[in-house]
């Protein structure tokens, strides 16, 4: 169940980290400042930089942007499509051709696809990087109250991560609340319950403290940041995600393992058991 709470610490990302990449990509539709000295040249480098800041001019404000916030809706859409996709269709078609897949093998594949989601966007970030910091592909935009020096990226390409977040949860959620009902009597579900969302609870705060850890700590975030991430290392974070997650997907995979072979022990013993009971024929 741990395991599982770890998991959830990376579903709060689509809260907490994957919103503060997409709101320094591009989700205005107009610019909010152009530079006027490359205006008739370079319509894309959208402020001018110097050594230490970047320092927008002639800034008008679009009176559309497309929240960051609603990205989550391909996660909810995910999900919605999945589920009946899997359990009527996918599920069934491999169980008639004795192709079974486990509670805890749904959960580790669940685990694999996080992993997956964090990693595209450890690479998206350091794509948006480069789009900053090399190219000088800089879009100013105001949400808000608050001013985004932000990659002239469309925020859409975070679609995938939050997809793969969504597709992990009809994995891992779904498969490890079933799990732990099958294993408790009828008296604890009630009990079962709480302790599965006190594991995603505990996940969260490992999340959290794990942030704050490499922010402030290890040092990953600049002082140049105040409101913007340009100067952040915040791709150093989604790759430690990462990693965290196929250890555990190792240490898990190992006690799965486990559990299953002590499992098919037991039923056949019992099947032997319930075998020498059977009168014989006369």
């Amino acid at each position: 169940m741990q395991a599982i709470g770890i998991s959830v610490a990376f579903f709060l990302q689509m809260q907490t980290t994957f919103l503060l990449q997409g709101l320094h990509m591009r989700a205005t539709f107009k610019p909010n400042c152009v530079n006027i000295a490359n205006s008739t040249t370079n319509t894309s480098l959208m402020v001018t930089e110097t050594s230490d800041s970047i320092v927008p001019t002639d800034c008008k404000e679009d009176p559309f942007s497309f929240p960051a916030a609603w990205l989550t809706i391909f996660n909810v859409i995910t999900v919605l499509l999945l589920i009946p996709l899997m359990e009527r269709v996918i599920y069934p078609f491999l169980d008639k051709r004795n192709i079974h897949i486990s509670l805890l093998k749904r959960i580790i594949i669940g685990m694999i696809f996080i992993m997956l989601a964090v990693i595209c966007a450890g690479v998206l970030e350091i794509y948006r990087l480069r789009n900053v910091h090399d190219r000088k592909n800089v879009w100013v935009q105001t949400i808000g109250t608050t001013q985004y020096y932000a990659a002239h990226l469309w925020i859409f390409w975070q679609i995938l991560q939050y997809a793969l977040i969504g597709i992990s949860e009809v994995f891992t959620s779904i498969a490890g609340l079933e799990f732990a009902y099958s294993q408790a009597p009828k008296s604890m579900h009630s009990l079962i319950m709480g302790l599965f969302y006190l594991s995603g609870g505990l996940g969260n705060v490992f999340g959290v403290l794990l942030y704050d850890f490499t922010t402030n700590v290890v040092g990953w975030k600049s002082n140049k940041d105040t409101a913007n991430i340009n100067y952040m290392k915040l791709w150093k974070y989604f790759f430690l995600l990462a990693v965290i997650q196929f250890i555990t997907i190792i240490i898990f995979s190992f006690v799965s393992q486990s559990y299953e072979a002590k499992e098919k022990k037991a039923r056949q013993k019992n099947n032997i058991q319930r075998t020498s009971l059977i009168p014989p024929l006369d």
